[in-house]
């Protein structure tokens, strides 16, 4: 197969983002009003893959020093598939990128790959392509629930008990647009309970919000007028995530945090295939076995995403 390369430029731009919009695996994360955002902290080399004239795959990316990432800026960054490929085309198509990397004197590539539960198809497919160019170097798991399983099913005990509590406490919860108040919120719980901090800053996420408003939205459960928990939540074509997740610190007040989860639940649970609680790590990337088991008992199980590292600077292709 004959491929043509060319890096990301913003005359590109709607080249790019319609590719992105066509792809069986990207997402708004991948669009350049979400990318470019923090584009002050990140060296773009995106490449755009064309088959002839069409473009058939992207690899959001930036370059420090002669190696080059996918993405550190983004919660995953992989190869967008513009269009299924049969797995001979992915293997060629994947060794004219490393050679294009090598022809720019990039040593290698590291890649957040896209969670598979993203993917219209071919999720395994592409796995296989980059086992026989490179290695796994790292797993992450996402806590997912299916909404194939039966909505009645979710919760285990200490779930339905929590949630019983949190009816007697009267509490509203809806959509909202108190992004200050919950951004004090987040920061607060983040650095009693983790130690961390916030990825965006509030200016960051309040213009991610202008851009994308039908994607990125915030829900908030109150006591009479006292904010008690917030989700950021980011709508994806098959996938609802939680983004930020915060609660109360007291523990006598922690229900509200089980309802606000309960509440979102029920409102998207039949207009995506997946809900993604999001990773469940102590600061220093070990478990955290208390929200592992939090995130369980709504129903949801691990789905690996993979970190995959490639060396570029041999001259050989390895054998198909």
């Amino acid at each position: 197969m004959n491929f043509r390369i060319e890096t990301y430029q913003p005359a590109n731009r709607r080249v790019w983002d319609r590719s992105v919009m066509q792809s069986i695996n990207g997402t708004f994360l991948h669009l350049r009003d979400y990318m470019d955002y923090h584009a002050h902290r990140f060296t773009d080399f995106s490449l755009i893959i064309y088959m002839g004239n069409e473009p058939v795959a992207l690899l959001p990316a930036h370059i420090e020093g002669n190696r080059l990432f996918s993405h550190r800026g983004l919660t995953y960054g992989g190869l967008v598939l513009v269009r299924p490929l049969r797995v001979p085309v992915l293997r060629d198509l994947w060794q004219t990128v490393l050679d294009f990397l090598a022809e720019n004197r990039i040593t290698g590539l590291h890649l957040d790959e896209i969670p598979p539960f993203y993917y219209d198809w071919q999720t395994e497919a592409l796995r296989r392509t980059f086992e026989t160019y490179g290695k796994s170097v790292a797993a992450k798991d996402f806590w997912v629930i299916d909404t194939r399983r039966p909505g009645d099913t979710l919760y285990n005990a200490d779930r339905r008990r929590s949630l019983r509590k949190a009816e007697r406490m009267q509490l509203q919860t809806g959509p909202s647009e108190d992004w200050a108040g919950f951004w004090e919120l987040l920061r607060t719980s983040l650095a009693i309970r983790h130690g961390a901090r916030p990825v965006h800053s509030l200016e960051e996420i309040r213009l991610l919000h202008e851009r994308f408003p039908e994607q990125i939205r915030l829900f908030t459960t109150y006591r009479n007028d006292t904010l008690l928990a917030g989700a950021v939540l980011y709508h994806t074509r098959h996938v609802l995530r939680f983004q930020y997740l915060a609660g109360p610190v007291e523990n006598r007040l922690r229900p509200a945090i089980d309802a606000l989860t309960r509440h979102i639940i029920e409102q998207y649970y039949s207009r995506v295939r997946y809900l993604d609680l999001g990773t469940a790590l102590l600061p220093d990337g070990s478990p955290n076995t208390s929200l592992i088991y939090w995130k369980q008992s709504f129903g949801a199980c691990p789905l690996a995403q993979y970190t995959w590292e490639f060396p570029v600077q041999n001259d050989e292709a390895p054998g198909l």
